[in-house]
This record gives structure tokens, sequence and C-alpha cells, in this order.
């Protein structure tokens, strides 16, 4: 995929920014070198900018990327506090099932996202992307099942809605 300035210019603002909030740096100094590594890290990654070609570059996006980083959050908090449960209470059924899933996402940036959202959902692996086609492996637990294929798909399409509005 071909990439422009502005491919090279998005890539070196996200690393520089990435790298300040990582370091917590806020100093002149601090911004100076979180700038030229940016720099760095972009000049080095410059074949892999055309993922940001996914990008949507307009103000309704940071509303949908902040949402999606939300829950993003919150699912990272809720697959962390049953993931022990999982170690610790041997007697839930383990057994589980494999099914495709299809996306509507375009971009490969979106898809990636969309993947590892479902990967950190509670009871959801994501165990291949080829395309538009998720490989999900579902683990029912609980009475109900709390991850089914219809939960699945749910979720699917839950994370598919806040990524439609920052990737195309």
């Amino acid at each position: 995929m071909r990439t422009g300035p502005l491919h090279f210019l998005l890539g070196w603002l996200l690393a520089t920014l990435f790298w300040l909030l990582l370091t917590a740096s806020f100093s002149a100094l601090g911004a100076g070198l979180s700038a030229l590594l940016g720099l760095a890290v972009t000049v080095l990654a410059r074949a892999h900018l055309g993922l940001l070609t996914g990008l949507r570059l307009r103000p309704q996006a940071l509303l949908s990327w902040l949402q999606f980083t939300g829950r993003l959050l919150l699912m990272l908090v809720r697959s962390a506090l049953t993931t022990p449960l999982w170690i610790f209470r041997p007697r839930i059924a383990r057994a589980g099932l494999s099914m495709e899933l299809n996306t509507a996402l375009q971009s490969r940036l979106g898809r990636l996202l969309l993947a590892y959202a479902l990967s950190l959902t509670p009871n959801l692996l994501v165990v291949a992307l080829s395309g538009g086609r998720l490989t999900v492996h579902v683990l029912p637990s609980g009475r109900p099942p709390l991850a089914s294929p219809e939960t699945a798909q749910a979720q699917l399409l839950a994370w598919e809605r806040l990524l439609q509005g920052a990737v195309r």
C-alpha cells in the first residue's frame, strides 16, 4: 500500500505521543527527545505505515476512538478479573467451539483492532484473521453460557460499530 507524507507525519505524531505518555516526561528536553525517538521509529517502520491508511481523519473519529478505547480498557479489566476464575475454579467446563465470523471493516487496521478487542472479551479468542473473516474460539462458561456463538456475534457487532467511525 502506498504511503505519503501525511502517513509519515501521522506515524511520527503517534510515536511521539506514545513515547511522551509512556515516559510522562513533559519537559522541553523530554518532548524534544520524544520527537527524535518518534522520528527514528517512524523512519524504521516506514514500510509498515500503510496500516495507517485505514484511519479516518475527521472530528467524529475522535469520539469513536475515545469510545473504543474506553470499552477496550473496560474489557481489559474485566478479562483480568475473570482469568483467575478460570485458573482457580477447575470445575468450569473448558470445552469450547470454533466459529467463523465475518466483518464489514475494510481496512487492515480496523480488522486488526477488531481481532485484538474480541480477544480481550472474556471467553473469546481470535485464533485466525484472513481478510474479512475471523476464526474465533468460544469458551462457554456458566449457566446460561456467558459466551456462545450468539454472544460472540453480538460482541463482534458491538466492537464493529465502535470502530466504524474511526477506521474504514
